[in-house]
C-alpha cells in the first residue's frame, strides 16, 4: 500500500487477525523482538495464534526447534492463559521429541526440565503449576531427570501447592520409559488404582513400557500376535513400545515395521469417521 510507503517496518503483520479465515499464517513477529512482543500483547486470542504460528513453522521446517523452545522458556512463563500454556508446554514436548536433532535432544529435555521446575516455584498456586510439572513430567529423556521426577512419589521432591494427579504419578514411575536407577515393575504399585490402570500398566511398566530388549521383542510379539484383550489396551503397549529416546534400541525393529505394514494395513478395519 502507498501509505504504508517510508514507514518504519512493523514488529507484527498478522493476517488472519480474529482467526476469521482457514488458513495457515507464517507472517509472525520479528525472532528478535518475540519475546518482548509477545507478554505485550493485551489480546489472548492473538497471542495464542502468534504461538501456534511459530509451532506450525517448527513443523514446516522454517523455524530452529531449539529456537523455539528458547521462546517458551523466556517468554511463557510469563503467560496466564491457561489455555495458551497448556498448548504451548505440548508443543514443546512435541518440539523435544521430533524436532530437535538427536545428539541435541536430551541435552534440550534437561534444559526444559529444569526450567519447568524453576518456573513452578514462581507462579501462584492452580492449574498454571500443574500444567508446568506435567510438561515436566512428559519431557524426560535422562535418568537423573527421572529420579529427581520419581521423587513426587516417595515424598524426596516436594512441591508445595501443586497438584500431582494419577496421570503425573502414572508417568513419573516410568511412562516416560527412562527409569530412575533401580526402578523395577515392583514401583509400579506406587501409583495407586485408577479406572484406566490395566491400560496404562501394559504401557507404562509390563508391556514394552520399559528399556529392556526383552521386554521389546515380547511386547512386539504380543502386539503382531493375539495383542492385549481390546484395541485400547494394544494401542496402550504400542505407544509404550516406541520412545523417541530409545532410536539405538529400536534400530532393530526398523525394517521389522515396514514388512509388517502390508499386513496390518489388510488385517485392520478403519473406524468410520465420526458424524455430528
Amino acid at each position: 500500500m502507498r501509505a504504508a510507503e517510508g514507514l518504519a517496518a512493523p514488529s507484527l503483520v498478522f493476517p488472519n487477525h480474529g482467526d476469521h479465515a482457514y488458513a495457515r499464517c507464517s507472517s509472525t513477529p520479528r525472532r528478535a523482538s518475540a519475546p518482548s512482543l509477545l507478554p505485550r500483547l493485551d489480546d489472548p486470542l492473538l497471542r495464542q495464534l502468534l504461538w501456534g504460528s511459530l509451532w506450525q513453522m517448527v513443523r514446516d521446517g522454517r523455524h530452529a526447534s531449539t529456537t523455539f523452545l528458547d521462546l517458551v522458556r523466556e517468554v511463557l512463563p510469563r503467560e496466564t492463559d491457561d489455555e495458551i500454556v497448556s498448548a504451548a508446554l505440548d508443543a514443546a514436548r512435541g518440539a523435544i521429541s521430533r524436532y530437535v536433532p538427536e545428539a541435541q535432544r536430551v541435552a534440550a529435555a534437561r534444559t526444559f526440565v529444569a526450567s519447568a521446575l524453576t518456573t513452578i516455584e514462581g507462579l501462584l498456586p492452580g492449574d498454571l503449576r500443574r500444567l508446568w510439572l506435567r510438561a515436566a513430567i512428559g519431557s524426560v529423556a535422562h535418568p537423573d531427570d527421572a529420579a529427581l521426577l520419581a521423587g513426587l512419589l516417595d515424598g524426596t521432591l516436594d512441591l508445595p501447592d501443586v497438584a500431582v494427579d494419577q496421570e503425573m504419578r502414572w508417568a513419573s514411575d516410568g511412562g516416560v520409559g527412562v527409569r530412575p536407577a533401580g526402578g523395577g515393575p515392583a514401583d509400579r504399585g506406587r501409583a495407586g488404582p485408577g479406572p484406566d490402570r490395566p491400560r496404562r500398566a501394559i504401557r507404562v511398566v509390563r508391556h514394552g513400557g520399559r528399556p529392556d530388549p526383552a521386554v521389546k521383542a515380547a511386547a512386539w510379539a504380543r502386539i503382531h500376535g493375539e495383542g492385549y484383550g481390546s484395541l485400547h489396551r494394544t494401542r496402550a503397549a504400542m505407544a509404550g513400545f516406541n520412545h523417541a529416546h530409545e532410536a539405538e534400541l529400536m534400530a532393530s525393529y526398523v525394517d521389522a515395521f515396514f514388512a509388517a505394514l502390508p499386513g496390518v494395513a489388510a488385517s485392520t478395519s478403519t473406524p468410520s469417521p465420526v458424524r455430528t
